[in-house]
This record gives structure tokens, sequence and C-alpha cells, in this order.
């Protein structure tokens, strides 16, 4: 996290390298969004949400 960045320590959460499969062990349907799936590589760094720390969107549904 950045020096300036205010936000409480609890805004952001870290999840293990299994999150998606845990989240469809539990009988979600799990799509993994990710930075290039959503803007263009040069358009990345302007966003800010290049590179290794920009992570992924897991989006989970399930079924009634």
């Amino acid at each position: 996290r950045h020096a300036l960045d205010s936000r409480p320590a609890e805004h952001l959460r870290t999840y293990g390298h299994d999150f998606e499969q845990r989240m469809a062990s539990v009988g979600f349907e799990v799509q993994v969004i990710r930075p290039g799936d959503l803007v263009p590589a040069d358009d990345q760094a302007r966003f800010g949400i290049a590179g290794p720390a920009a992570g992924a969107i897991f989006m989970g549904t399930k079924q009634p």
C-alpha cells in the first residue's frame, strides 16, 4: 500500500491463491476478471490497474 493511502487497514483483504477454488467448492460459479479484460495494456498504467498488485476481480454467482 502507498504511504499516503489513509484508508483503514481492514479496507483491503488478502486471500490465498486458492480463493477461486474455495468459492467453487461451496457452489459458486466463478468468473475471474483481470485488468487486461477491461482495458488495453497502454491504459492500465494510466488507470492504476497495471502490474501484479492490480490483482483480479472474482465475481461469484450462485443459482438458487
